[in-house]
Formats: structure tokens, C-alpha cells, sequence
């Protein structure tokens, strides 16, 4: 490597899910073989564009979606090529990052889970401070969001994406999610069909 060879790196996810909690991913691994050799890989996989362009030119789909569960590749990868995207909150981003997400970062869609997929994603309605989506009213006073209602887990993200990003954009720092919790976690409320888990992005 330090002589030149080349070098493709397949990915660069710094960490990985595991039952225990975030693990060190591929990108670890590559950051260790870049400081030893001083240069850095051709990256093929997320973020960067040519594995999007390829799936795309072998799918032959018309009108892209980038479905995932990580924001620095999935979502960021999505945004390089110009491609729409879904982030799934079943993976290694939690709501603490994902209200203190930057716009250049931000996906088109946020859902609980990949049963989105079959579903409409209608536009949150935003009122002030307030963001309405699926029965869910949220909104962020003295810098702390608040979640009232019931009903589609899927409106819950979105409504708390969309005020959590408000505060973010308006004020320079993201809201405290302490006290929220998503349907069917450990307080909150119940939801109503179990959730499927992915960490896969795909292009179709």
C-alpha cells in the first residue's frame, strides 16, 4: 500500500449493530491501513457514487430510492448522486442523532421501519413550532421536545424529525429527546405490529 498498490476499500462504516450495542466497522479497519500508508482507498461502496450509478444502470429503475439505516452513508450517498431516500430508524441511528441531523444530511422519508415501503409518506404539516404526522403532534419548547397523540409509528418519526430539525435550524443546536420515546419502546407508547429490522441500502 505504501508503494503504491491500488487500493479499493469496499466500505467505510465506522461501526457496525451488534446485540451489544455500536461495534467497529470496515471503515476502522481502512482508517489503520490509511495512516500506516499515508494515502487514501478508492472507496466503491457507500457513500460514494459508483455503487449507486451501478445499481441503477443494472436495475433500470426510473425513479431511485435509497433505502437505509445510516445517515454518513446511506442517506449521504443518496444526497451525492441525487437520488431519493428513506432512512429506517431500526439500525445504528437513534433519535438523539437523528434530530441533530444537518440539512446537507437530511433523507427525503423517515420511517420505523421497512413496512413504510408499502405505505403513502405524506407531507408533515407544520404549524409555528408544531409538526403534525399520523396522529403525532411534536413540538420543542425551551429546547425540549415533546411528543402528544397516537397512532401511526411512522408519523411519529416524522413529526419528530421535522420539529427537531426546525429547533436545529433555528437555533444552532438540537433539542433534548431525553424524555421522548418511540412507540413501543421502553416507555412509550404501544405500537401496533411488530417492526422489521434492516440495515441494507438498496437502490431500485
Amino acid at each position: 500500500m505504501r508503494e503504491g498498490l491500488p487500493w479499493v476499500a469496499s466500505n467505510t462504516d465506522l461501526t457496525v449493530p451488534t446485540p451489544q450495542g455500536p461495534g467497529p466497522g470496515n471503515g476502522e479497519l481502512v482508517e489503520v491501513v490509511r495512516r500506516f500508508a499515508s494515502r487514501d482507498p478508492l472507496v466503491a461502496g457507500k457513500p460514494e457514487a459508483p455503487l449507486f450509478e451501478e445499481t441503477l444502470r443494472r436495475v433500470g429503475g426510473e425513479r431511485p430510492l435509497v433505502v437505509g439505516d445510516r445517515l454518513d452513508t446511506d442517506i449521504q450517498g443518496a444526497r451525492t448522486v441525487g437520488y431519493d431516500s428513506l432512512l429506517v430508524m431500526t439500525g445504528v441511528t437513534d433519535l438523539e442523532t437523528l434530530v441533530d441531523t444537518p440539512p446537507e444530511l437530511r433523507p427525503s422519508y423517515v420511517a420505523a421501519d421497512l413496512t413504510a415501503l408499502a405505505e403513502p409518506q405524506p407531507e408533515v404539516e407544520v404549524e409555528g413550532a408544531n409538526a403534525r404526522s399520523g396522529g403525532w403532534e411534536a413540538t420543542v419548547h425551551g429546547g425540549v421536545l415533546s411528543v402528544e397523540g397516537s397512532g401511526d409509528r411512522h408519523g411519529w418519526w416524522r413529526a419528530v424529525a421535522v420539529a427537531g430539525w426546525s429547533h436545529l435550524d433555528t437555533t444552532g443546536h438540537p433539542p433534548d429527546v431525553s424524555g421522548v420515546h418511540p412507540p413501543g419502546s421502553v416507555g412509550g407508547a404501544p405500537e401496533a405490529e411488530p417492526a422489521p429490522s434492516t440495515r441494507t441500502a438498496a437502490t431500485s
